[in-house]
């Protein structure tokens, strides 16, 4: 009988001192959420970082770990803190690997921040892997949202650009161009800056008919948005 009350003594306070750091999670959390708001970002920090060192003693696949691992990373970017933003955003697609697997689609917000704080640190490995990942992932499930696909296809257009591989580089920005067109969302002007790109480096690659077919494209589109001299200056680019 004693044993029994033992026991249950125990259990109970286990059962309590989960709730307790439950409830000590959602408060730093909460509070740190409120001091971002209000634009507190130190007191912020320490509240997420409270709640990440609770987060860390919760059982694995807690989502509670991914939610305080993502809010220290949006507050690092926020305040422009690559170094330190770009961890937090690794740790959190590793935490998401753990529970999804290395392909579901949840993973495509997580590989488009890796690559987003990777950037303006010159990283370009972790851009381009991230991109590419987040690219075959979106192609194989069809479940990215359009205008972060195309945005994610033009960054990587990009990267070849900088690293003088024009082949592929035009390879992604096609892929982009057909991208953008399913999203509804998209400006004119978005279509026609992604348009002309393209038609630059399809003429580096020495497709001319290609090039000049996009111009008329883009003069189209500068006609339907009432510029009077986008008609001509549009085929005066093409023809320079």
């Amino acid at each position: 009988m004693r044993t029994r009350i033992t026991v249950a003594l125990c259990f109970a306070t286990v059962v309590s001192l989960a709730s307790g750091a439950q409830g000590s999670w959602t408060a730093h959390t909460n509070a740190g959420e409120y001091a971002f708001a209000r634009g507190d970002l130190e007191r912020a920090e320490s509240e997420f970082r409270a709640a990440l060192e609770i987060a860390q003693g919760f059982p694995a696949g807690d989502r509670r770990l991914e939610t305080s691992l993502e809010n220290l990373a949006r507050l690092y970017e926020h305040e422009s803190d690559f170094d330190r933003a770009q961890p937090m955003y690794q740790l959190l697609l590793a935490a998401k690997e753990h529970r999804l697997g290395t392909e579901d689609p949840a993973l495509l917000n997580s590989l488009y921040a890796v690559a987003r704080v990777s950037q303006p640190m010159g990283d370009l490995p972790t851009v381009v892997s991230s991109l590419e990942r987040f690219a075959a992932i979106a192609e194989a499930t069809g479940e990215a949202d359009p205008r972060q696909y195309w945005q994610v296809l033009q960054m990587l257009a990009g990267m070849q650009t900088i690293q003088e591989k024009p082949e592929q580089a035009v390879t992604w920005q096609r892929r982009a161009a057909e991208v953008i067109a399913e999203d509804r969302g998209a400006t004119s002007e978005e279509r026609i800056n992604l348009l002309v790109s393209l038609a630059e480096m399809e003429l580096v690659a020495e497709n001319g008919p290609a090039a000049e077919r996009l111009y008329v494209a883009v003069a189209e589109l500068r006609k339907e948005e009432d510029e009077a001299d986008g008609f001509p200056d549009t085929m005066a680019d093409g023809a320079e």
